[in-house]
């Protein structure tokens, strides 16, 4: 699920938004962190996305 929000502002619109993907979907592999040799620290195939834009005039 896509969640936006926008809001007119002075110096233009600004846009902001969340939603999950899969890294999956765009060929990617989940990353993965070693420290050491017993500790491994992995995520999952999902992210949340977090985003800011500011649509302004040229």
């Amino acid at each position: 699920m896509l969640t936006l929000r926008a809001a007119i502002r002075e110096e233009g619109i600004w846009i902001e938004g969340s939603g999950r993907v899969r890294l999956s979907d765009f060929g990617l592999k989940p990353p993965r962190g070693v420290l050491g040799v017993r500790l491994v620290i992995g995520t999952k195939d999902e992210m949340n996305v977090l985003f800011g834009l500011l649509a302004t005039s040229r």
